[in-house]
């Protein structure tokens, strides 16, 4: 994965955001509108009319389910690349200790750094000072 793909993904996530999430509850509440219509005409209707509200609420569901996949999927991604991209670094704090990396945050901007006392503590990765190898 390159540096383009993963502020392509970056930017899409921020694009997307809560929006299917904030949609969910109307799409449902739209979804059952129709209930209490098939309730009410059950004898006049065919069968299929009948299984509307459930289909519906199960296509909404299911692009939920969709975009929940894909803002994780896109998320692990992103996480790997940086993953990838800062693991096992050295890096040298404010105060001057260094400290090699053992995690790094969903979107690479905090670094968990581990000293030779074993004490770990995390930064941002604005504060660190690369060390050159």
């Amino acid at each position: 994965m390159t540096e383009d793909e993963v502020l392509e993904l970056r930017r899409k996530l921020k694009k997307w955001g809560d929006w299917p999430t904030a949609l969910l509850v109307p799409g449902v509440m739209l979804s059952l509108m129709p209930l209490p219509l098939v309730t009410l005409y059950q004898t006049h209707l065919h069968p299929v009319f009948l299984l509307s509200p459930l289909l519906l609420l199960g296509l909404v569901l299911f692009a939920q389910k969709r975009f929940m996949d894909w803002e994780r999927a896109s998320r692990r991604a992103i996480a790997a690349y940086y993953s990838e991209q800062y693991m096992g670094t050295k890096w040298v704090t404010p105060a001057g200790a260094e400290g090699v990396t053992i995690g790094v945050s969903t979107f690479g901007g905090v670094l968990k750094l581990t000293f030779p006392s074993g004490h770990s503590e995390e930064y941002e990765i604005e504060i660190l000072a690369r060390v050159k190898n």
